[in-house]
C-alpha cells in the first residue's frame, strides 16, 4: 500500500465507522468493564503480533492496536465491540490500521466466531486469498475489506453468510466466476450495500439482481461488466447511489424514470450507455451527483436538469451531446462542478451560468462555442478552475477572470480570443497580491502587444503558456521582478524580437523558438542554474554558444534546443558532466569542425540533432557509448569516411529508432551482419501509451526527415516513428539482407549511393514498411516479388538502377507513378507503358539469385536465432520517453507540422 491517505477521505470514512458501530451492532450492546474473555483476548493479541505496523500520515486519524495490552481488557481496546452479556467480540474495527501481513486460513481472527462486524479496509496484506473460513462468521452482517490488497478467486462459500448487509471488497486484486453476480443476488437477498469496485467479474449483471429490494448502494466500477444492464435497476425505490463507471463494455439507455425514487448518486462515466437523457431525469429530486462522461449519449442535454435544485455534481464530457447549455442550468444554485467538455455543444457562452455562485470548476473545453466572454466573469466568486480551451470565442479576455481571488487555472487555449492582455483597470496589481492563480494558458490564440508586468507580479502564477499569439514585446521588464515564482514559461510562435528574454528569477523551464530574437545568447542565461528545458530554437540568434553554458550542463538541464538559428563557429567542449542532458538539438546553424567528444559525458542522451551545419568529420564511432541513443541525425553535414570499419566489433545502436546520416560523404560497405544488433528496431515491444494532463504539452522536439520523398518536419514522433536514412553517400557493395530483422522499421532510404547486387529478399520481412526507396543506385537483378505482400507499403522508389523484369503486382505497386520506376532499362508492366510481352508478371526469382538470397535469409535467421538469448531478446528496449518534471509531450503518430523545401534550413 503506497502514498499517504487523503485527509478528507479519512475523517469520512472514520465517520461512516461510527455510524455503523451504531447501526449494526447497537442492538448487540456496547462494551463495559472487564467482560472480555480470556480466550478472545488472547486471540486478538495474535492477530495483533501477526502483524507489522507502518507509520503513514493521518495514522492518528485512527486507532491503533499499538495500545492493545494483555492486561487490559479487551472489551474496552480501540476497534473492539463486545456483547454487553458474554463478554464476546462482535465487532472488530481495524480500517485504516497501516496493518501489513498476510491473513490465511490459520489465522486467530477466524476464532473470533461471533463477530457480525469486521473492518479491515485500507491495510496491506500482502497479496492474502480470501480464506472459505470467513464462513465461520455465519452472525456476519459487515464486511469492510477493500483496499487491502487481498488477491485470488472469491471463494463462492462467502456466498453462504446470508445475514450480509453491508459487504465491500473494493480496490482489491480479486476476480470472480462468471456465476458468482448471479449466486449473490440470489443469497444475500438483505444487502443494503454492496461495493465490487475493481473485482474481475467479465460477465453480465443478471436480471436477479432486482431480488436486492432493500439494496441503497452499489458500486461496481471497473468490473469489466459486459452486456446490456438491466434499466429496472435504477429504478428501485430504496437504492441513493449506483456506480458502474469503467465498464466500458456495458450498454444500455437510461429509463423512464418515476418520481418515487431515493437516487442520489449516479455515476455511469466510461460505459457503453448510449440514447438521449430523458427528460424524465428531472423527476430524481434527490440527485446530487450525475457523471455521464465519456459514454455514448446524444442529442440535447434536456432542460429538466434544471429542476434538480440539490446538484452539486455534474460531468457530461465526452458525449456527442449538440446544442446550447439550457438556460435552466441558472438555478442550480448548489452546482459546484459542471464538466461539459468534448461535446458538440454550440452557442454563446452561456450567461445563465454566471448565476452559479458555489460553482467551483467549469469545464466548457472542446466544444463549438462562439460569441466573447462575457464582461461580468467575476459573478463566479468561488471558481477555481476554469477550462474554455479549443471553442470559437472571440474578442477580448475579460479582466474580470483575473480579479476572482479564489480562482487557480485559466484554459483558454486554442480559440479566436485577440486584444492585449495591457488591462488599463490592471495597471497597479497591489488588489491581486493574494490572487491564487497558479496556471495561464493562453496558446493558439490572436493576441497582440506586450506582455504586462502585472502578470509577474501574481505571487502564486507557476505556469504561463503565450504560444502561437502576437506578442510583440515586454511591459516594464526592466522593473525588479525577480519575487515570481513563474517556472515554466512559453514564448513559443510570437513576434518578440530584440536581444533574447532572459527571466531574472529562477525558472526551470524556458521555450522561446519560433520568434526573431537576435543577436548573441546573452551570458547572463548561465546564471539560470534551475533550468531544466531552454528552447531558443527557430530565431535570428548568431555568434557562438558561451562557454559557459558548461555550468547549466552540469547542474540540471535536460533539453538544449539551439537549432535553426545563425550560431556559428565549433561546438564548445562543455558536455563532459551533462549527465541530465536528453536532448541536444543544434541542427540548422553554421557549426563547424568536429563533433565535441565531450558528448560521450551525457549518458542519458536518447536525442542528438546536428543537422545542416558545415560540421566536417569522420563518423563519431565513439557515440557507441551512449547506451541511451534513440535519434541521430547527422543530415546534411559534411561528414565523411568509411562506415565499414567502425561499425564492426561493436553491439551497435540496441536502442536506435531513427538514424539519418544523409548528404554526407560517406564511403566504404555495409557488412553482412550490419543491422543484426539493433535491437529497438526488431523490437515488437508495446509502444508507449500517453495520458494527457490538462491536454497541455510545453514542449515538442522535432525533426526534419525525408518521408515518402518529402521533407518533413516533424514533431515529437521519437517514441513511434523508426526510420533508416542513409541516402546521398557514396556507400557501395550490397544491401545487407540483415535489414529484414529491423521488424519495427517503418520507413528506409538507401538513395542516391552506389549499392550494386540484388534487392534483398528479406525486405519482405518488414511488415510496418510504409516508405521505401532505392532509386539512384546501381541495383540489378528483378524486383522480389514477395514485396507485393508488403501491404502497408504507400511510397515506392526504384527508379535509375538497372532492375529487369515484371514488376509486382499488387495495389501498393500499380497506384506508384511512372516515374518510381523509369530509369531501369529492363523493367515492364504497370505503373510503365512497357509490355512485358506475355511474360508471367509475378515470376519467381531467377534460380541463382532466389537460392543465393534465400540462403542469406536462411542464415540470418539462424544468426538472429543464435543471438537472441544473449543480445537481441536480452536487451531491454528503452522506447525515448524524455520525461520532463510537469510536463507531456502530444501523442502523435507522426506529428508533421509543416513540409520543407529540398535543401533548406
Amino acid at each position: 500500500m503506497e502514498g499517504s491517505w487523503n485527509s478528507v477521505s479519512i475523517i469520512l470514512l472514520s465517520l461512516s465507522f461510527l455510524v455503523f458501530n451504531s447501526t449494526f451492532l447497537g442492538a448487540y450492546g456496547a462494551p463495559s468493564g472487564h467482560l472480555c474473555r480470556q480466550d478472545q483476548r488472547d486471540a486478538l493479541l495474535e492477530l495483533k503480533n501477526g502483524f507489522q505496523q507502518s507509520f503513514r500520515p493521518f495514522r492518528d486519524l485512527r486507532w491503533s492496536t499499538t495500545y492493545w495490552k494483555k492486561e487490559g481488557d479487551c472489551c474496552s481496546w480501540d476497534g473492539i465491540t463486545c456483547d454487553s452479556k458474554s463478554g464476546e467480540v462482535i465487532g472488530l474495527d481495524l480500517g485504516v490500521n497501516s496493518l501489513e501481513g498476510e491473513i490465511n486460513s490459520s489465522s486467530s481472527l477466524f476464532k473470533l466466531h461471533n463477530l457480525r462486524a469486521l473492518n479491515l479496509a485500507y491495510n496491506d496484506f500482502k497479496s492474502s486469498f480470501l480464506s472459505i473460513q470467513y464462513t465461520t462468521f455465519t452472525e456476519l452482517t459487515l464486511l469492510n475489506l477493500s483496499h487491502s490488497n487481498f488477491s485470488g478467486k472469491i471463494p463462492v462459500e462467502l456466498l453462504q453468510l446470508t445475514k450480509l448487509v453491508s459487504l465491500d471488497l473494493s480496490s482489491n486484486s480479486l476476480s470472480a466466476e462468471k456465476s458468482f453476480l448471479d449466486n449473490l443476488f440470489r443469497n444475500l437477498t438483505t444487502l443494503k450495500e454492496l461495493s465490487l469496485g475493481s473485482v474481475d467479474i467479465s460477465s453480465e449483471i443478471p436480471e436477479n439482481i432486482t431480488n436486492l429490494s432493500y439494496l441503497k448502494s452499489l458500486y461496481l466500477d471497473d468490473c469489466n461488466l459486459i452486456g446490456g444492464f438491466p434499466s429496472r435497476v435504477l429504478l428501485i425505490p430504496t437504492i441513493k447511489s449506483l456506480s458502474l463507471s469503467g465498464n466500458n463494455k456495458m450498454e444500455g439507455p437510461l429509463p423512464k424514470f418515476h418520481g418515487n425514487n431515493s437516487l442520489e448518486v449516479l455515476d455511469l462515466s466510461s460505459t457503453s450507455f448510449s440514447g438521449n437523457i430523458p427528460n424524465s431525469i428531472g423527476n430524481l429530486k434527490h440527485l446530487n451527483v450525475l457523471k455521464l462522461d465519456y459514454c455514448n449519449f446524444s442529442g440535447l442535454i434536456p432542460s429538466s436538469l434544471g429542476n434538480l435544485s440539490g446538484l452539486t455534481f455534474v460531468s457530461l464530457s465526452g458525449n456527442n451531446f449538440v446544442g446550447e447549455i439550457p438556460s435552466s442550468f441558472g438555478s442550480l444554485k448548489q452546482l459546484t462542478t459542471l464538466i461539459v467538455e468534448s461535446n458538440k455543444l454550440s452557442g454563446e457562452f452561456p450567461l445563465q451560468l454566471l448565476n452559479l455562485t458555489k460553482l467551483s470548476s467549469l469545464s466548457l473545453a472542446y466544444n463549438q462555442f462562439t460569441s466573447t466572454l462575457p464582461p461580468n466573469m467575476s459573478s463566479l466568486s468561488n471558481l477555481e478552475n476554469f477550462d474554455a480551451r479549443q471553442n470559437s470565442f472571440v474578442g477580448y479576455i475579460p479582466f474580470t477572470l483575473f480579479t476572482i481571488p479564489s480562482l487557480r487555472v485559466i484554459y483558454l487555449s486554442d480559440n479566436q480570443l485577440n486584444g492585449t492582455l495591457g488591462f488599463s483597470n490592471m495597471s497597479s496589481p497591489s488588489h491581486l497580491n493574494n490572487s491564487s492563480l497558479s496556471g495561464l494558458y493562453l496558446s493558439n490564440n490572436r493576441i497582440t502587444g506586450q506582455v504586462p508586468s502585472w502578470l509577474w507580479s501574481l505571487p502564486n502564477l507557476i505556469t504561463v503558456d503565450l504560444s502561437n499569439n502576437s506578442f510583440s514585446g515586454f511591459d516594464g521588464f526592466t522593473k525588479d521582478i525577480s519575487t515570481s515564482k513563474i517556472s515554466v514559461l512559453d514564448l513559443r510562435s510570437n513576434d518578440f524580437q530584440g536581444p533574447l528574454f532572459v527571466p531574472r528569477w529562477p525558472i526551470t523551464d524556458l521555450l522561446a523558438s519560433g520568434n526573431n530574437f537576435s543577436g548573441e545568447i546573452p551570458i547572463s542565461i548561465c546564471d539560470m542554474t534551475s533550468l531544466d528545458i531552454l528552447d531558443v530554437g527557430n530565431n535570428n540568434l548568431n555568434g557562438s554558444v558561451p562557454e559557459c553554458l558548461r555550468k547549466l550542463m552540469e547542474r540540471s538541464i535536460s533539453v538544449l534546443d539551439l537549432g535553426d538559428n545563425h550560431l556559428g563557429g565549433n561546438l564548445p567542449d562543455i558536455f563532459m558532466n551533462a549527465s541530465n542532458m536528453r536532448s541536444l538539438n543544434v541542427g540548422h546553424n553554421n557549426f563547424v569542425g568536429k563533433l565535441p567528444r565531450s558528448l560521450i559525458g551525457c549518458s542519458s542522451l536518447e536525442v542528438l540533432n546536428v543537422e545542416h551545419n558545415g560540421l566536417n568529420d569522420t563518423f563519431p564511432f565513439w557515440l557507441h557509448l551512449l547506451k541511451k541513443l534513440q535519434v541521430l541525425v547527422l543530415r546534411s553535414n559534411e561528414f565523411h569516411g568509411s562506415l565499414q570499419h567502425h561499425f564492426q566489433g561493436h553491439f551497435w545502436f540496441t536502442q536506435l529508432r531513427i538514424i539519418d546520416i544523409s548528404h554526407n560523404d560517406f564511403t566504404g560497405t555495409l557488412a553482412s551482419d550490419f543491422f543484426i544488433y539493433w535491437s529497438a528496431m526488431s523490437s515488437k515491444g508495446d509502444r508507449p501509451k500517453w495520458k494527457y494532463i490538462g491536454g497541455i504539452s510545453y514542449y515538442q522536439d522535432s525533426i526534419v526527415l525525408t518521408n515518402k520523398g518529402v521533407e518533413l518536419e516533424y514533431t515529437r514522433i521519437f517514441t513511434i516513428l523508426t526510420t533508416i536514412d542513409f541516402s546521398g553517400n557514396r556507400l557501395h557493395g550490397k544491401i545487407p539482407e540483415s535489414v529484414g530483422l529491423l521488424k519495427d522499421l517503418i520507413v528506409l532510404n538507401l538513395s542516391r549511393n552506389s549499392f550494386t547486387g540484388n534487392i534483398p529478399s528479406s525486405l519482405a520481412s518488414l511488415t510496418q514498411l510504409e516508405s521505401l526507396d532505392l532509386s539512384h543506385n546501381k541495383l540489378s537483378g528483378q524486383i522480389p516479388s514477395a514485396l507485393r505482400d508488403l501491404t502497408t507499403l504507400s511510397f515506392i522508389k526504384f527508379s535509375h538502377n538497372k532492375l529487369i523484369g515484371p514488376i509486382p503486382q499488387s495495389t501498393q505497386f500499380q497506384t506508384q507513378s511512372a516515374s518510381s520506376f523509369e530509369e531501369n532499362i529492363g523493367l515492364c508492366g504497370p505503373p510503365l507503358d512497357k509490355n512485358c510481352g506475355g511474360v508471367n508478371t509475378q515470376p519467381s526469382q531467377q534460380p541463382e539469385t532466389g537460392e543465393e538470397e534465400e540462403e542469406g535469409v536462411l542464415n540470418w535467421t539462424a544468426a538472429a536465432i543464435g543471438l537472441a538469448p544473449g543480445v537481441i531478446f536480452g536487451i531491454t528496449i528503452g522506447h525515448i520517453v524524455i520525461t520532463l518534471r510537469r510536463l507531456q509531450w502530444l501523442m502523435k503518430i507522426s506529428g508533421v507540422t509543416k513540409p520543407r523545401c529540398q535543401g533548406s534550413r
